[in-house]
């Protein structure tokens, strides 16, 4: 049974209320957070939607509120906005947090909707409701609110995958996005714990999608449009494929950050920086390009920590200065586009430009979450721009995607096999056209196989050496 205490009776029903007379803030914060957790495990989700709309949304009082009503009382008398919104915002993950593992989407989605329909403009007789109805209203246009939506796009955008209705091309990579939520260690652990999940579900999910389109689209009999692209660059994405996986093969970056690991135990800070220098600007780059990057580079590793150079190589020490590469490449100042990713990205050198983020990470494989950091406050930067406007960054996000889908994240190994049903002469066989992609999973478990593809043992192996292999800019035009 829910019902309204008349103003002046709830007033003078929690001043009377001694226990609530010497519960401090964070008594009342645990009260409310126990009787958020007792409804989630206790009660159906739609009856906790209810309890929880009554406490927050009507200040209403219930068979199961009476204790709480009051912790969340003293907080409105005391005037502790902030507490207030920490404390609302945690219940919310609470709640989100447990009804995603247990598959309540749509209650999911019924709650953070549920803010948007609370009427801001209704009447209130007492102070403590005015005060609650305001700090609600802040609540919805503050950035808390935000992350909640961007938490709960994922399953929007699966329930509404139907619909005619584009999406804004910033939504692709939600996935590095929620960084921000589950790298702040000031956020309640259950929003850490829930965008982490969903961000390794989108990533899974890509990875996944990526996979069976690359080798669907290969079959022969396979009915055009059947497998959808689940990346933003048309038709010419198989192409694209092929070139990042010669490229890769070609120049064995993979084996390049197994013998640069190997070599620098014994280098002290100024013979790692000279080191570092030549590993990413030695291979890949167009000659133009290397030198202007060898120049920017060089000049900044030089000013990097320059009283430290002497020193003893220390994993902390390639950490900051993997962190430092990583900014100079990217963003320097977490808000806009660095100097240097303006310039390498807009010269055509996309392919190569992720190819060394990725290959950082391979020398550094804690400098990830850094510059997945990095690569969300870019997405932000350019997430006002329409996506013509900036079709070359959205290039840039979607190779970032794939390149790290394909070799830092992955658990599957592609090869860049020659497809054994060319009969043609030797001269044809440096095109990509007659290459497949064959992937491997690293279990081996064997996917072409269950998938109809040719096996290993029948398929030359041979990486084509040509100018294919190089990276040509024209590819994203051919959309």
């Amino acid at each position: 049974m829910n019902f309204v205490l008349p103003d002046f009776q709830r007033s003078r029903r929690h001043s009377n209320c001694e226990a609530c007379k010497t519960m401090d803030i964070e008594q009342c914060q645990d009260v409310i957070y126990q009787f958020v957790l007792q409804l989630v495990h206790k009660y159906l989700p739609e009856r906790a939607l209810e309890e929880f709309q009554c406490l927050f949304f009507n200040y209403q009082q219930t068979d199961l509120n009476e204790e709480t009503l009051k912790a969340l009382f003293e907080m409105l008398f005391k005037k502790d906005r902030d507490a207030f919104h920490e404390t609302l915002k945690r219940c919310c993950y609470i709640l989100i947090n447990n009804w995603a593992t247990e598959r309540y989407i749509d209650n999911v989605l019924k709650l953070v909707e549920s803010f948007e329909e609370v009427n801001f403009d209704r009447p209130c007789g007492l102070l403590v409701r005015s005060r609650l109805n305001n700090w609600l209203k802040e609540f919805v246009e503050s950035q808390d609110y935000q992350d909640l939506q961007l938490l709960v796009s994922k399953h929007k955008s699966e329930k509404k995958q139907t619909e005619e209705s584009p999406k804004h091309w910033s939504e692709r990579y939600t996935s590095y996005l929620l960084v921000f939520q589950y790298a702040n260690p000031e956020n309640p652990q259950e929003q850490q714990e829930i965008a982490r999940t969903i961000s390794n579900q989108l990533k899974c999910q890509f990875k996944f999608d990526l996979a069976m389109y690359i080798a669907r689209s290969q079959l022969s009999n396979a009915p055009k449009n059947r497998f959808k692209n689940p990346t933003a660059l048309g038709d010419s994405v198989l192409k694209l494929l092929k070139v990042i996986v010669a490229n890769w093969d070609k120049f064995g970056y993979t084996h390049l950050a197994q013998s640069f690991l190997t070599a620098i135990p014994e280098f002290n800070f100024a013979q790692f920086k000279v080191a570092l220098l030549k590993y990413v600007t030695f291979y890949g780059w167009m000659p133009k390009i290397q030198q202007k990057l060898e120049m920017r580079l060089s000049n900044y590793l030089d000013r990097l920590c320059k009283f430290d150079e002497d020193d003893a190589l220390e994993n902390s020490i390639i950490l900051r200065t993997c962190n430092r590469t990583i900014d100079l490449i990217t963003t320097t100042n977490g808000k806009t586009p660095s100097d240097l990713f303006v310039l390498l990205a807009s010269q055509g050198s996309l392919l190569t430009l992720v190819i060394t983020l990725a290959r950082l990470i391979l020398i550094c494989p804690h400098a990830r979450l850094h510059l997945e950091k990095r690569v969300a406050q870019l997405v932000q930067y350019y997430m006002d721009y329409p996506e013509e406007d900036c079709h070359w960054v959205v290039s840039f996000f979607e190779l970032f995607n794939i390149i790290f889908t394909l070799y830092i994240d992955g658990d599957t190994q592609y090869s860049l096999l020659r497809n054994p049903n060319d009969d043609r002469p030797h001269r044809y066989r440096e095109s990509l056209k007659n290459y497949q992609i064959f992937s491997q999973h690293r279990s081996e478990l064997n996917y072409p196989l269950l998938l109809g593809l040719p096996t290993p043992s029948t398929l030359n192996t041979s990486i084509p050496d040509t100018e294919e292999t190089y990276f040509d800019e024209t590819l994203f035009r051919e959309q």
